[in-house]
């Protein structure tokens, strides 16, 4: 399948984009290029090969979670910008 320029103006406009007649021509022929790398990765036989999480083996090193206690929370909620009572002030996430 080839990226013809309906779809450079499908895609733009779906991405809310703008674009001029040679960002078109320039976009096209870069998603080619990306099309033509994944037919030619598609002609790999991968029948014998496992698939992976990672590609490269990774060993979780994991420990006991170990209680400690903090004896400054007094001092770190004095030198906090903003609280209340007991906790922290922080800007929201949104």
């Amino acid at each position: 399948m080839a990226i013809n320029e309906s779809i450079i103006q499908k895609i733009s406009s779906l991405a809310c984009l703008s674009l001029t007649e040679e960002e078109q021509v320039t976009f096209g022929e870069q998603l080619n290029k990306v099309l033509e790398a994944f037919e030619k990765l598609s002609t790999v036989n991968t029948d014998d090969v496992e698939p992976l999480v990672t590609p490269t083996e990774m060993v979780h090193e994991l420990r006991e979670d170990q209680l400690q206690t903090y004896d400054r929370i007094q001092q770190a909620l004095d030198e906090s910008p903003e609280r209340t009572g007991n906790l922290f002030n922080v800007p929201p996430a949104v």
